[in-house]
C-alpha cells in the first residue's frame, strides 16, 4: 500500500462556510476559508481532493503534528478523527516532540 504525500482536510463552520487546508511534506496551505465565524475543526472528508488516504508519509504526519501545535489562532483546529487515523503508534510525547519542537505544551500554549 502506497502512502499519500498530501491530504486535504475540511472544517465546516456552525455559522456557515468552510475552511479547506491542504497538507504536504513541505507544510500546509489554506486553500480557502469562507467561514462566517472562526470556529470548527479540520476533519477527514471523502469529497476532498484525494479523498481519505489509508496512510500518509512520515513528513506529512509531522506537518499535521506541527499544525496541531503551531497553527494560527484564526485557523480551525485539527479534529480528533485525523489524529486517531494518522497518529496511531505515536505516543503523546512523540507528537509533542515532533509537532512542538520538543516543547511540552497544549495546542498553541507552551508549558515549560
Amino acid at each position: 500500500m502506497e502512502k499519500a504525500n498530501e491530504i486535504t482536510l475540511i472544517a465546516m463552520s456552525y455559522f456557515g462556510g468552510k475552511a479547506v487546508v491542504k497538507f504536504s511534506e513541505d507544510g500546509w496551505d489554506v486553500v480557502s476559508d469562507d467561514r462566517k465565524a472562526q470556529d470548527g475543526y479540520l476533519h477527514l472528508d471523502a469529497s476532498a481532493p484525494g479523498g481519505i488516504p489509508d496512510d500518509l508519509t512520515e513528513p506529512v504526519k509531522i506537518q499535521l503534528m506541527r499544525y496541531l501545535y503551531k497553527h494560527h489562532h484564526d485557523l480551525p483546529g485539527l479534529g480528533v478523527p485525523p489524529q486517531i487515523k494518522y497518529f496511531r503508534g505515536y505516543s503523546l510525547d512523540d507528537v509533542e516532540r515532533l509537532g512542538n519542537d520538543g516543547e511540552h505544551g497544549y495546542y498553541n500554549q507552551v508549558i515549560k
